[in-house]
């Protein structure tokens, strides 16, 4: 398609592709809301944020960048995203991004990849996350995921959550499925 009307910004390769796979996993593959099988782009003065939500996770990656123009708001589908991440060779590379009324295009080292933006209402991501807060646990981040990924070995869907209580400066993690019990 021809896009007449659009905007251009140029980021860095390495910065655009780490946002992504680190919110691309959060994306919904139902079809019952189209709008929420990609992931979306909200672009202000100076900072870039990408939202991913299937109804259960919400992912948010925010980056400060060289950018000064029109705010930018819209969705890209995760097929689009995964396509850029298998071309993006070179992080110390750029990526140019046109965004169109209905069309984007992301030129990367020579490629140009023409992508349908979804339409549709997304989430309004930030009522969802709390003003304040009335708990702050300051942990090890290793020792998080270790013990997230030690607890979840013996959940087969995802209806089995895994389960955080925190007593008396003590985390405990656990998880009950039809396999056993971890804690």
């Amino acid at each position: 398609p021809s896009i007449n009307k659009y905007t251009s910004i140029t980021l860095e390769l390495g910065t655009i592709k780490d946002m992504i796979k680190k919110t691309i996993f959060s994306v919904s593959t139902s079809e019952r809301n189209p709008v929420h099988t990609g992931v979306k782009f909200e672009i202000t003065d100076g900072k870039i944020v990408l939202v991913a939500v299937d109804g259960a996770r919400l992912a948010i990656r925010r980056e400060e960048i060289d950018y000064q123009g029109d705010n930018l708001s819209f969705v890209v589908p995760a097929k689009t995203l995964n396509e850029i991440i298998k071309l993006s060779g070179d992080d110390e590379k750029e990526i140019e991004i046109k965004a169109g009324d209905r069309h984007i295009i992301f030129k990367i080292d020579g490629y140009e990849i023409i992508s349908r933006l979804l339409e549709g209402e997304f989430l309004n991501y930030k009522s969802t996350i709390p003003q304040s807060v009335a708990t702050t646990v300051e942990v090890d981040t290793r020792s998080l995921i270790d013990s997230i990924e030690r607890t979840s070995l013996i959940i087969t869907d995802r209806s089995s959550p895994v389960r955080l209580v925190v007593d008396e400066g003590i985390m405990k993690f656990s998880s009950v499925t039809a396999i056993g019990t971890a804690t």
